[in-house]
């Protein structure tokens, strides 16, 4: 009977909560706005500059309906535009760790909208060998290391060298000693040869086989 009356209790809460959030979404009320952008080409600058409308009077405006967004389009539609300033600032982007088995499957659910079952029969196909020389394209994929072997890391950098130049060629990170001390039996999940890129090897590859190597 307590087992009972437990469950009932929580299960009168959770259809509580359910029926709060319903009311919530019936009780709202949907809200019209509109947002307007110009787009101005500054002389000197490789790329055109997009403004976005503020408001009037140095008062920031909401635009709630067509109606008003036609209003303001045919007040400024024959003004001069004018960029005071602009800032050039630059910032120092590094590159993203080499793909383990779990940040492969999140990846390929982002950009491909594949579920970790697919992703994974897919990058086993891949590792296993397809109809190319009768071997696999990628690495084992099952790993949480981010580690590239020497070889790798080498083959990389030969590759850089030849397609975009000595000057595209990052120096090497010195390894600490405590990464020496890590145990992990397979390296990230990588290409073997970097020379099969994703265009040359596509005509042996079905849509998403392709997609994935890629």
């Amino acid at each position: 009977v307590k087992r009972g009356l437990s469950a009932g209790r929580v299960q009168s809460v959770a259809l509580r909560i359910i029926a709060d959030r319903e009311e919530e979404i019936d009780a709202f009320i949907p809200e019209e706005y509109w947002t307007l952008d110009a787009t101005i080409h500054v002389e000197g600058e490789k790329k055109p500059l997009v403004a976005s409308f503020y408001g009037k009077d140095k008062k920031k405006m909401t635009i709630h309906s067509k109606e008003e967004m036609d209003q303001i389009v045919r007040e400024i539609e024959h003004e001069k535009f004018f960029v005071d300033e602009v800032k050039v600032s630059e910032r120092l982007k590094k590159a993203p760790l080499p793909f383990t088995t779990s940040t492969l499957q999140q990846e390929a659910s982002k950009v491909l909208n594949f579920a970790t079952q697919k992703t994974m029969r897919i990058a086993q196909q891949l590792y296993e060998g397809v109809d190319i020389k009768g071997s696999g394209i990628i690495t084992y994929l099952r790993t949480d290391s981010t580690r590239i072997s020497d070889e790798a890391d080498a083959a990389a950098r030969e590759y850089i060298r030849e397609v975009y130049g000595e000057n595209f060629v990052a120096e090497g990170e010195k390894k600490k000693a405590s990464e020496k001390k890590i145990q992990d039996a397979h390296e990230a999940i990588r290409p073997t040869d970097l020379s099969r890129t994703p265009a040359s090897v596509k005509e042996s590859l079905t849509r998403d086989q392709f997609r994935l190597y890629q």
